[in-house]
């Protein structure tokens, strides 16, 4: 809650734009490995990208309803997902 975050001190704007500068990057960094790999781009490229980054959450145990999870079993999740996901192929 912006409100809530302001109230106690935290620069809510400060910390949005932040968020937003880190999520550019990390896009871009993202952009940047997709057109190395196929030496091009296009929008639908990664187009189940945003399935398997729920799927690795939610095997890594994260809750969906939000306040359980962690890091270590996020990273497991990412790693299950995609060891299958290249002996599949």
């Amino acid at each position: 809650d912006k409100e809530a975050a302001r109230l106690t001190g935290i620069r809510v704007s400060r910390v949005l734009l932040s968020v937003y500068l880190v999520a550019g990057v990390v896009v871009a960094l993202t952009a940047w490995i997709q057109i190395g790999r196929d030496y091009g781009s296009s929008p639908n490229a990664a187009v189940d990208a945003n399935l398997n980054a729920i799927t690795a959450v939610v095997i890594g145990g994260t809750s969906l309803f939000g306040g359980r999870g962690n890091i270590w079993g996020t990273l497991l999740g990412a790693l299950i997902v995609g060891v299958f996901r290249n002996g599949l192929a």
